[in-house]
């Protein structure tokens, strides 16, 4: 199983069609319901806005992408990471750091999937250093 086998798409919060919001907010209230299935979902204007806080961070390059089987269905992943941005406090002893989110949904695990998008973050690491 390759990336090109695929279709990662860049989302960006300013640019984004309803479609690709719409994605997003949908594959983000999965990953609620999986990891806090008692709780309440937030309101997706709430997720909205913290997503495009998240894109806006003055100290984090942020990279968010969902991957697609085809253009046709719904996304089967997401993922997220994020880059420690010059002059950003302490960035001298933090310049390499790096958060990640990988997700990908329940009926596509334990196929490759996650560890295709974990092999393409690392490569998108090494680019930056």
């Amino acid at each position: 199983m390759q990336l090109k086998d695929f279709q990662l798409k860049s989302f960006d919060a300013k640019t984004a069609s309803d479609t690709m919001w719409q994605h997003i907010i949908d594959i983000t209230e999965t990953m609620y319901r999986e990891k806090a299935p008692h709780d309440p979902l937030p309101p997706q204007d709430l997720l909205r806005q913290q997503l495009e806080h998240l894109a806006a961070h003055p100290q984090f390059d942020l990279e968010i992408s969902l991957l697609y089987r085809s253009e046709k269905e719904d996304p089967i992943g997401l993922l997220m990471i994020g880059f420690a941005k010059s002059g950003s406090p302490d960035y001298d002893n933090q310049e390499h750091m790096v958060f990640n989110d990988i997700y990908v949904v329940e009926p596509q695990r334990r196929q490759g999937i996650g560890t295709m998008l974990l092999k393409h973050t690392v490569s998108l690491c090494q680019a930056k250093s």
